[in-house]
């Protein structure tokens, strides 16, 4: 019986040492020396990138655009998330928070790059959006929408 318990937590174990593995190489390969055209794996060995990553402006207007940024949509998320998961677990009518739930899960079955796409064909220049706005009368040329911030939050979220 114990045999049967471990042979069920193999394939799990398996991915995750594979995975640790990775990580292993990254944060090898991030203490290697770096030369033009490729990565030196021979000494010396340090934290040069740490320190040449930490001392650039750049870098870190980018890393605080990216914490601030993540935030501000993780807050987002919360708040459009928890009252529709709220609501699909308290609703009277099971039909509706089944369904509900069905078409959540139904998002994850496609990929990334099939969702940037549909995202692209919603929200572009010529898009389903800017072309409804178009016609409607509420803009006379379209919107930009994808390649900024907006974009980047609409789809994330």
């Amino acid at each position: 019986m114990r045999q049967g318990r471990f042979l069920l937590i193999l394939p799990a174990a398996l991915a995750l040492a594979i995975l640790m593995a990775a990580y292993l190489v990254f944060l090898g390969v991030s203490f290697a020396t770096q030369q033009p055209g490729g990565i030196n794996a021979v000494p010396p060995h340090g934290l040069h990138n740490y320190v040449r990553y930490l001392t650039s402006s750049a870098a870190l207007g980018t890393l605080a655009l990216t914490i601030s940024y993540s935030i501000a949509v993780s807050l987002l998320v919360v708040v459009i998330g928890y009252p529709l998961s709220y609501f699909i677990v308290r609703t009277e009518r099971r039909w509706l928070g089944t369904m509900l739930l069905g078409l959540l899960v139904l998002t994850f079955f496609s990929g990334s790059v099939t969702r940037a796409y549909g995202w692209l064909v919603l929200l572009g220049n010529k898009g389903v959006l800017n072309m409804l706005l178009m016609g409607v009368g509420l803009t006379s040329s379209p919107i930009r929408m994808i390649y900024n911030l907006t974009g980047v939050s609409v789809a994330l979220v």
